[in-house]
């Protein structure tokens, strides 16, 4: 669980990272376009101060030297435009754009060719040939140039938006798959919460919470006898000693399979397991099998099969040893014990729980002896039999 959360922490950051990229790019493309657009403003404002100094130029009635600075003026310009437009043809991005960029270029130079023409005819004193060659001839050069001017910030302009929300839709998407991909964390910590106690049982050390799926037998693990430490003071169970009282009454009165299932159900609650399986003892001794349970389907069961008494696992150590065992959980994590059932001719069986935070020391152990002990009552007249008991039957 603990690792599923780290992997969602971790994935959650990515997406924040990823989002937070996605603004600058998105700031990043509200700066450029403003460039772009003040860059396209100032080449209009340069065409119609050109416009402005060349009828201040070929006016009527002025003397040489203001008509010589309006065409120096002109002149400056003229260059100042040149400049850019090829500027912004060299730095768009946009392919229709720089398409009209490329076709404003040959008008900005007509243009500029039309001035130099009209300063050289007011030079010779041809005011009004002048005057014809910027208001006559050059007036529809001036007006292509400002449509594909306009032209061209338009197509910008639609270029960032579309960026934009491919921008917006790209972080749309990582937002969604982060919440997938919670999601199915979320459900894969289900199935892991629902995993038998064979799972609990299969820790690969003590002091482990587990993190692998069932195996096909209970614990291939290393287990713990019961100690009298102290339990862990974050997590200390108490148990419902009056609820074992009254379960151990009824189960010395149980006449038939259906009463003892129901009371396997009470069982799991007074010892706040998740899970608990009655395994007896076969075969002259040598083999367990799971009788009855409770908290897990008949398809976990047929999956966990017999268990060789030799096996190397919680189950078979306990019914070998007749001491209880436990295999540690973490606090929030799922552990196990293991307590034999003793009758007068040895060992008869193992009651097998999936507790959560299963510590040394646990007080659930003394209750799940208390049980263990009542329950042999019901299993010893099976222990030397090929078949067990009918009240023992799953």
């Amino acid at each position: 669980m603990t690792g599923l959360i780290v992997a969602f922490i971790l994935i959650a950051l990515a997406g924040l990272a990823g989002n937070y990229a996605l603004d600058m790019y998105r700031h990043d493309g509200r700066a450029a376009a403003a460039r772009v657009n003040a860059d396209l403003r100032s080449a209009e404002e340069g065409l119609a101060d050109l416009g402005a100094a060349e009828a201040a130029y070929i006016a009527a009635g002025q003397n040489i030297e203001s008509a010589n600075t309006w065409m120096n003026t002109a002149t400056a310009l003229a260059v100042q435009l040149e400049s850019a437009v090829a500027n912004l043809n060299a730095t768009t991005t946009s392919a229709e754009a720089r398409a009209h960029y490329t076709a404003a270029t040959p008008l900005v130079n007509a243009v500029a060719a039309n001035d130099r023409k009209a300063r050289g005819l007011v030079g010779t004193g041809q005011i009004l040939v002048a005057a014809d060659v910027v208001l006559i001839e050059g007036a529809d050069t001036v007006k292509q140039l400002k449509a594909e001017l306009a032209a061209a910030r338009d197509a910008e302009m639609a270029a960032f938006e579309a960026k934009a929300t491919l921008l917006g839709w790209v972080g749309l998407g990582t937002n969604a798959l982060v919440m997938v991909i919670g999601l199915l964390l979320l459900i894969v910590a289900a199935r892991r919460n629902n995993v038998p106690a064979a799972a609990g049982l299969s820790l690969n050390s003590p002091d482990a919470a587990p993190t692998h799926p069932a195996p096909e037998h209970p614990s291939t693990s290393a287990p713990e006898h019961v100690s009298t430490s102290a339990p862990d003071p974050w997590f200390t169970p108490t148990p419902d000693l009056t609820g074992a009282a009254d379960l151990c009454v009824d189960l010395a009165s149980v006449q038939d399979g259906g009463a003892l299932a129901a009371l396997m159900s009470r069982a799991a609650a007074v010892l706040e397991a998740k899970g608990l399986v009655l395994w007896i003892s076969e075969h002259g001794g040598t083999t367990l099998r799971p009788s009855m349970a409770h908290g897990y389907s008949e398809r976990v069961l047929q999956r966990m099969g017999t268990l060789s008494v030799d096996g190397d696992n919680v189950t078979s150590l306990a019914f070998r040893t007749r001491q209880p065992q436990v295999v540690r959980g973490s606090v929030d994590g799922q552990g196990a014990l293991a307590v034999p059932l003793i009758a007068a001719s040895g060992c008869v069986g193992v009651l097998a729980a999936e507790v959560q935070g299963a510590k040394p020391g646990d007080a659930r152990f003394a209750v799940a002896r208390i049980i263990a002990a009542q329950l042999s009552t019901l299993v010893a007249p099976s222990a030397s039999s090929e078949t067990p008991r009918a009240a023992a039957q799953s």
